[in-house]
């Protein structure tokens, strides 16, 4: 009888886990490799990914912030929760 080559959830889990290990080190070992000038480029590409990622947050933030409120006689209308006057 021939075995499954069809992995199940659990036993993919502990093969990704080596293999992200492996992937790390090979990349960490390549960067100290690297020639400063790129290794610049790569920071900065990284910090506008990380304010692009922050900037993306406060706009699902702001439109997390508008919510359904009930206004009587079992209908919903939507307004900020923050309602300056």
């Amino acid at each position: 009888m021939k075995k499954s080559k069809t992995f199940l959830l659990r036993d993919r889990e502990p093969l990704q886990a080596r293999f992200a290990m492996r992937i790390t080190a090979r990349l960490s070992e390549s960067a100290e490799h690297m020639p400063h000038h790129i290794d610049e480029r790569l920071r900065v590409a990284r910090e506008l990914a990380l304010e692009r990622a922050r900037q993306a947050r406060r706009s699902a933030a702001a439109e997390a912030a508008t919510a359904v409120v009930p206004s009587g006689a079992g209908v919903a209308s939507l307004s900020p929760r923050d309602v300056s006057p």
